[in-house]
């Protein structure tokens, strides 16, 4: 890929927290200044918009990324980083969080920030090329945890799935799954991984004399450099969609030395998030449409075969994002035992509305005698917490048996010469 000209980065660090199950990191401020620093300097980054942000809440941390990414543009780089505490939920699903000052160890699903939120919103960002740094414990888990009930698709590094679904992205990330992730020695300097990872830029050591610097040569040279150094921390990268180099930056000549960032902004600063819970705008919506046509794999559902659906009652909350502090809803008492037969099945879970009766007769050779129906919109769900969270994966999209069975075969053919059916799954359930 091309060096784009357009370069932003969201860096958040979270140094100290409310709960004593998380000890402060000194190092945080120090990781957030230099990294700042070497993707600013114009002869090694050169990016132009930098936000540097410190010691924020879970909301705050959700609300930070969410505008990130829906300002993002066709035409550029994006880079989030994060530093702080991550954990892992290891009685539920293994799924990676990130770790807000106000989280409770006990309560991580509903207090951090989980690697499917932001992986929602990274399959919904136009950007083409996306780099993810995280430098905490356990960070390798964003990528083994992420969809814990797929197969391990195209893309995967070292026997782990590929992170995301989204286009042109790399996840770095600074340790396995289960190892953790070592602070520097006092609050002047940075952390172990964050350390090396500015000095293979400021130098340009990791380049090999060539003039940029791709995401995965700075990966194998830091990833080379720790193992050296015994650090006992083992860095994991995972590609997704990248059909060529991304460059990170630029390779100097000479080791250079780095000018002053300013403070990164702290939390306190920002105030409280004005929703707990985000809803899409315009463009979240328009990707419904985007999506829902490269769908490949379609289902009816018969009226008679309650075996396959159940209502959920109430107010329609997983598609229009109406959901709880934790980016989940409780699981309705009439759809415990439903849920729990999906689960032991090991089945997917999905949800729909409105639905839409078909009539027989229609177009397609699926029209029947039978009275059948589909839900227009449909969405991913997957089990959280203790398996009593639906947990909406993905953004919804239009049910593309609807779309195939009443499109017109002219205007099916020109849509599939130009847009190939991708590999989204729609099941029964």
């Amino acid at each position: 890929m091309s060096r784009l000209a357009r370069r932003r980065a969201l860096l958040i660090g979270n140094e100290s927290y409310t709960h004593p199950g998380f000890a402060p990191l000194p190092s945080v401020r120090t990781d957030l200044t230099m990294v700042e620093e070497v993707l600013r300097d114009r002869r090694v980054g050169a990016f132009s918009d930098v936000e540097s942000l410190i010691d924020l809440t879970t909301d705050q941390m959700r609300t930070a990324v969410d505008e990130f990414v829906a300002d993002s543009r066709e035409d550029e780089l994006m880079v989030f980083y994060f530093s702080g505490h991550g954990a892992r939920s290891v009685r539920s699903d293994g799924e990676f969080h990130f770790i807000g000052t106000d989280s409770d160890p006990d309560r991580l699903g509903e207090t951090s920030m989980r690697a499917g939120f932001v992986n929602q919103l990274l399959e919904q960002c136009v950007a083409p090329q996306k780099v993810v740094i995280i430098d905490s414990c356990r960070s390798g888990g964003f990528s083994v945890g992420l969809r814990t009930s797929d197969a391990v698709p195209k893309g995967a590094v070292d026997g782990h799935p590929a992170a995301l679904a989204s286009r042109g992205v790399y996840v770095v990330s600074s340790s396995r799954a289960g190892e953790a992730s070592f602070v520097g020695r006092d609050a002047t300097q940075p952390s172990v991984f964050t350390g090396v990872f500015v000095e293979a830029m400021r130098t340009g050591a990791a380049a090999g004399g060539k003039s940029e610097l791709s995401v995965a040569a700075l990966f194998e040279f830091v990833n080379d450099r720790l193992r050296r150094q015994d650090a006992g921390q083992t860095p994991v990268i995972s590609a997704s969609g990248v059909d060529g180099r991304i460059i990170l930056a630029a390779s100097p000549l000479s080791p250079i030395q780095l000018d002053v960032a300013a403070s990164p902004r702290s939390g306190a600063e920002i105030g409280a998030s004005p929703s707990k819970s985000l809803t899409p705008d315009w463009k979240r919506l328009l990707t419904y449409y985007e999506t829902c046509l490269r769908a490949e794999q379609l289902a009816w559902l018969s009226l008679d075969d309650h075996d396959t659906y159940a209502c959920i009652p109430g107010r329609e909350r997983l598609l229009v994002g109406d959901l709880d502090d934790d980016h989940a809803i409780e699981v309705p008492t009439e759809l415990e035992k439903f849920v729990a037969q999906v689960a032991d099945a090991n089945e997917q879970l999905w949800t729909g509305y409105p639905a839409v009766v078909v009539r027989p007769g229609g177009r397609s050779a699926r029209a029947t005698a039978t009275r059948k129906f589909a839900p227009l919109l449909i969405r991913r769900l997957e089990l959280g917490g203790a398996a009593d969270r639906l947990v909406p994966v993905g953004p919804p999209i239009v049910n593309p048996i609807l779309l195939q069975e009443y499109l017109e075969s002219e205007a099916a053919s020109a849509f599939r010469a130009t847009n190939p059916p991708g590999t989204r799954a729609n099941t029964q359930r």
